[in-house]
């Protein structure tokens, strides 16, 4: 079954995303685009994932996605998803660790005139965090 226009837009956009082009990757983004995952006091539309991506690339300069699952329901896609990558760089504040991180995530992505007009974002953050030794795993009993 053919993509609709919205699943091939964001399927289209994440194909620029694993190679880091980040630039065609932000054509998915409407100029004034609503980012609920964008920190406190970032500007927000293109301006704003500009920068998030720029640093979370400086941080994790191989990241990849790998998409699980696309939903739509009418001017809504959903996206489960896998992200790869290496602690290569200062992500927050945390120095380079060199360590691998394998995290899931989901993005809910609201489509208007074929571009995301707004997005929220979930990712297992403390995963992560545990992953690149920031913060303890869990110790079995």
């Amino acid at each position: 079954m053919p993509l609709s226009e919205n699943k091939s837009t964001l399927a289209t956009a994440l194909s620029h995303w694993n190679p880091g082009d980040l630039e065609t990757y932000l054509t998915l983004y409407d100029e004034d685009a609503v980012l609920h995952f964008l920190p406190p006091g970032m500007p927000q539309g293109v301006v704003g994932a500009r920068l998030y991506y720029q640093a979370f690339f400086a941080a994790f300069s191989d990241a990849t996605i790998e998409v699980n699952l696309l939903v739509e329901e009418g001017d809504r896609v959903a996206c489960l998803f896998t992200m790869t990558g290496t602690h290569t760089g200062e992500f927050n504040g945390i120095p380079p660790t060199g360590k691998p991180m394998r995290v899931s995530g989901i993005s809910i992505l609201r489509f208007d005139g074929g571009k995301c007009v707004e997005r929220w974002n979930e990712m297992d953050s403390m995963g992560l965090l545990q992953q690149i030794g920031v913060i303890p795993a869990p110790q079995a009993a």
